[in-house]
């Protein structure tokens, strides 16, 4: 997973990779090498959160 690929393409990509997954064109291997690259992209999106919460409570507290 690249790091400088934005929340917003990570959670595109992973709607893809639900629609090709749903869909019955997918092999056996095709479908478990989708699901670990949806994965990875759901880990990059829950480190993207936790990094702008982390960014947020700073901020917040510095106002307080």
């Amino acid at each position: 997973m690249d790091k400088t690929t934005s929340f917003e393409t990570s959670i595109e990509k992973l709607e893809n990779i639900v629609n090709d997954l749903t869909s019955d064109d997918l092999t056996l291997e095709d479908s478990i090498k989708k699901y670990k690259e949806g994965m990875a992209l759901v880990k990059h999106c829950n480190d993207s959160i936790d990094k702008i919460e982390k960014e947020l409570e700073i901020l917040t507290n510095k106002k307080a």
